[in-house]
């Protein structure tokens, strides 16, 4: 597969998961960025997800290549070869922005309110794990003005209390004194 294509260095994980122990085990060789290449179906998106948001968490440098739905490495490697694979590479996107990318394509241009405030609150996490100030402002910019919101409304969003911390609250609609 993507040995035979040139890549020399490529490491498949069991299954689609990566654990914190193979992204420790990674960063121990030196790798300095990690570029993933899951199959296109559901599983392999969720298997991109869950990477990227790791490699976000211990800020870890990753990008995500994102295949063809139905396809997978080994193929598209067989299929395409070589050249075929620098081009899905050089497309490949900070794991971040894929990630944001992600929860802001799945809305479209009549989504709600409601739903614009959910995939705010999907990103929340990777964005506040952004390695410094300018990229998280930089993420944040990018969400609002795809959003047609202003900035300030989308770190309104990311950087109140989880909802977990806002049970407190109470609720208008339920009838409870305010």
């Amino acid at each position: 597969g993507l040995h035979q294509a040139g890549v020399a260095q490529a490491v498949a994980t069991c299954g689609t998961a990566l654990t914190q122990q193979h992204l420790e085990l990674l960063t121990r060789t030196g790798t300095r960025e990690i570029l993933f290449l899951f199959d296109g179906d559901a599983a392999g998106v969720r298997a991109a997800r869950k990477a990227a948001e790791l490699c976000a968490r211990e800020q870890v440098p990753a990008r995500v290549a994102t295949l063809p739905d139905g396809v997978d490495p080994d193929e598209f490697a067989r299929k395409g070869g070589q050249e075929a694979l620098e081009g899905l590479f050089a497309r490949a996107k900070p794991a971040i922005e894929h990630l944001i990318d992600r929860a802001l394509s799945e809305l479209g241009p009549s989504a709600t309110v409601e739903e614009r405030v959910r995939a705010v609150e999907a990103v929340r996490e990777v964005v506040l794990a952004a390695p410094d100030g300018l990229s998280r402002e930089l993420y944040v910019a990018s969400i609002a003005e795809r959003l047609h919101v202003s900035v300030g409304a989308v770190q309104a969003i990311l950087y109140e209390p989880a909802k977990d911390d806002r049970s407190s609250r109470r609720s208008f609609a339920s009838g409870a004194p305010e």
